[in-house]
């Protein structure tokens, strides 16, 4: 792969393999080492990376310290969220043996941590060995899902699933979720969480748990969310991760709301509020959440105390809890479906099918509640609602 590198950077120059090649060999073995066909020596290397002004490292050293990087790389990706912490030198070394005997690695790591890089980052894959296929394929669908391109990010996914790696089956259902084909979620979570069981890799364990509890609480399968919840309950008693206590609590709060059991979810809710101690997002998320719960129950002295707490007050679900806080009949008010229409029109901006569909059941409850019965029909038609599924109590 030394070779397509090569040719990328005599081209970025536009110069001739007959240039390049002047004096240091014949211009069909060049050829020949731009495809693939032929490895040349490392002197060799040297001399035509000399000629395009790019040196060519061979320090033995700076390629350890990257083969450190790329395995510490890739056991993140297997057992963690996380990527193993860089600094500036380390991403600077990964950039400068992109001209190295091991320089699809470096490529693949500078594009891994630096985010620019990720959009010109091209290989023929099938000159890639089936591990750098794997973090070609995640790198490729972290820009893919940064410029909300999910279906060409699941399509590559898909490619390198024969692998058997639990991460790759993890990442897939995220993906159907947010884009809201529940089923495919379930199918790629579930038979993840058998992957990573079998790999020992324990957070993927419990994404996995966590992604089939999520698809399973919006399609109305409580007894499986409950099921899948219990088992990421039972995996953090090993993993003791804090945030996840929240996140548990918060999700079976919402889906609760969802159905329309606001009284129920507020309990779930106060223990998200004492488990959580993170970020803010998720903080404005519990409060906006409760507080709508709040409201709906007619506790709205609870609601107001807590309406200072969220830090990011121009949302539409900011601007819909203000309004109801202010109109205690906001049930039936044709300004309450306007605000929670915006709410569903910032979700589908997100490409969040979780989010439309939360937002969406309680605008079909306010378009009867106005008898706007035509709305009603149409946006249910829409989101494949079902009027006889007894939502609210």
């Amino acid at each position: 792969m030394i070779g397509a590198l090569l040719k990328k950077e005599r081209l970025s120059q536009n110069m001739s393999q007959e240039t390049l090649c002047h004096g240091i060999c014949a211009t069909s073995y060049l050829s020949k080492i731009e495809t693939g066909a032929a490895k040349g020596t490392t002197e060799l290397l040297g001399e035509l990376f000399h000629v395009l002004n790019v040196t060519y490292v061979t320090d033995p050293t700076a390629l350890e310290t990257l083969d450190a990087l790329y395995k510490a790389s890739f056991t993140a990706l297997r057992q963690t969220d996380d990527l193993p912490k860089t600094d500036p030198e380390a991403v600077a070394l990964c950039h400068q043996l992109r001209f190295s005997p091991r320089g699809v690695d470096a490529c693949l790591l500078c594009a891994l941590y630096d985010p620019n890089q990720r959009a010109s980052l091209q290989f023929n894959r099938e000159q890639l060995t089936s591990e750098q296929n794997l973090l070609y394929a995640y790198v490729k669908c972290l820009y893919y899902r940064s410029i909300g391109e999910d279906q060409q990010a699941t399509a590559l996914l898909q490619t390198v699933k024969t692998t058997n790696e639990g991460w790759v089956y993890s990442i897939l259902a995220e993906i159907y979720f947010r884009i809201g084909d529940y089923t495919a979620a379930i199918v790629e979570a579930e038979h993840g969480y058998q992957v990573c069981a079998t790999q020992g890799n324990i957070q993927g364990m419990l994404d996995c748990a966590m992604h089939a509890g999520s698809c399973y609480a919006n399609t109305q399968g409580s007894e499986r969310m409950q099921y899948w919840y219990s088992i990421a309950k039972n995996i953090n008693h090993t993993t003791k991760n804090i945030s996840l206590n929240y996140t548990l609590e918060y999700n079976m709060g919402a889906t609760l709301l969802m159905y329309g059991k606001a009284e129920q979810s507020i309990a779930y809710f106060l223990r998200a509020e004492v488990a959580h101690k993170h970020d803010k997002v998720d903080k404005d998320l519990l409060y906006q959440k409760m507080i709508y719960a709040l409201l709906r129950v007619g506790r709205p002295e609870e609601a107001a105390q807590r309406m200072p707490l969220i830090t990011v007050i121009d949302t539409p679900l900011v601007l819909l809890l203000a309004y109801m806080l202010e109109h205690p009949d906001f049930m039936h008010n044709k300004e309450y479906c306007a605000l929670l229409e915006a709410c569903v029109q910032t979700a589908k901006k997100r490409r969040f099918r979780g989010m439309m569909d939360f937002y969406s059941y309680f605008l079909v409850e306010a378009y009867i509640s106005t008898k706007q019965y035509k709305k009603a029909i149409k946006h249910a038609n829409e989101f494949k609602f079902s009027f006889d599924i007894p939502l609210f109590d």
